[in-house]
């Protein structure tokens, strides 16, 4: 990839870009995932235009962020954490539940969530900490508690509903 004069200046004055984010994912140290952020940089900034109407830097943050989170996810993916590729288009065909638990309640309880509560749950059942999750979906950690908390009060209410209907006499 040619770069002018001009826009390697750029690159070289926007790499704090790469590193903030880098930072607030915690792969400060991962040089590969580094190399790929700056190359994703230098495409952005082909792409940029004043157009937009966003800065440069904007742009590239929300590019070079978005581009390292689908990273993480496919790198998380083949460590066998088994987290969906399409994790932001998710259909509850594509989440298993555990296998000591009831496959309806789980389909219920899915089906109960909105959008984002689906995303955490997803995420929560395929071994991530509260902490990744939040980082994953971008979200403020206190957001991603109180989303689990009603999670749970979802559950607890429909499987309070499921044991009423079970033990009730047959018609």
């Amino acid at each position: 990839m040619q770069l002018t004069d001009e826009q390697q200046r750029i690159i070289m004055g926007s790499l704090w870009v790469v590193n903030s984010i880098l930072k607030n994912q915690g792969q400060q140290r991962n040089d590969d995932l580094r190399q790929e952020a700056i190359l994703c940089m230098c495409k952005c900034l082909q792409r940029y235009d004043e157009k937009f109407k966003v800065k440069w830097t904007t742009y590239a943050y929300r590019n070079i962020s978005w581009y390292i989170k689908k990273q993480l996810i496919k790198t998380n993916a083949k460590l066998n954490k088994t987290c969906p590729l399409d994790i932001f288009d998710m259909s509850d065909e594509i989440v298993a539940p555990p296998e000591n638990e009831s496959k309806t309640l789980f389909r219920i309880l899915l089906d109960a969530c909105n959008k984002k509560e689906k995303r955490i749950l997803v995420l929560k059942r395929n071994g991530y900490s509260l902490k990744a999750v939040s980082k994953i979906l971008n979200l403020p950690y206190s957001v991603v508690c109180n989303n689990i908390a009603m999670i749970k009060q979802k559950a607890k209410v429909i499987s309070t509903e499921i044991k009423a209907d079970d033990n009730a006499p047959p018609i």
